[in-house]
């Protein structure tokens, strides 16, 4: 009776597991709740519009977009930098997605207006956690300056799946 408990009941209970195992993939809206700088304890997040990161899945695989606010018709294609003057452009050196799409890294350049040599490489690290309800990681900011740095930041970024 147990083997047949073991062999039957296991198996079964595995199945009704796996659905939320496979849905836990970058797919999807991500809502930014929190937002720390270095190892800050103030969340940055507060008061400002909310910003969403979209995964959709397409012919060339996921593709993401970003826009703050609850109108997502100003969505970007995400790895734009959305600035006060407008969208600036960016130079993606890097776009990698982890084994089942369960995270992705970015690593990106931009150039702000006035091309005096000044630059920003961008590292972008996002992987889901906690069964899939989130989506956790960093944003490394490096100023350069003709090719050298001149000082860095980090973002701690923590998203929830948004309806």
């Amino acid at each position: 009776m147990r083997a047949f408990i073991l062999r039957g009941v296991i198996p079964c209970l595995l199945l009704l597991l796996a659905p939320p195992l496979l849905a836990a993939t970058l797919e999807g809206r991500w809502r930014l709740v929190e937002q720390y700088r270095g190892s800050g304890q103030a969340n940055l997040v507060a008061g400002g519009p909310a910003l969403t990161l979209e995964f959709t899945r397409g012919e060339g695989g996921l593709s993401a977009r970003i826009w703050a606010g609850e109108d997502h018709s100003s969505a970007v294609p995400w790895l734009t930098i959305v600035a006060d003057c407008g969208p600036l452009p960016v130079t993606v050196d890097e776009l990698t997605f982890l084994p089942g799409e369960r995270g992705v890294q970015a690593r990106y350049r931009l150039s702000p207006p006035g091309g005096d040599g000044n630059e920003l490489e961008v590292v972008e690290r996002y992987a889901i956690a906690e069964g899939g309800r989130a989506l956790t990681g960093t944003v490394h900011v490096i100023a350069l300056k003709d090719g050298e740095g001149q000082g860095s930041y980090v973002l701690r970024r923590r998203f929830e799946r948004a309806p």
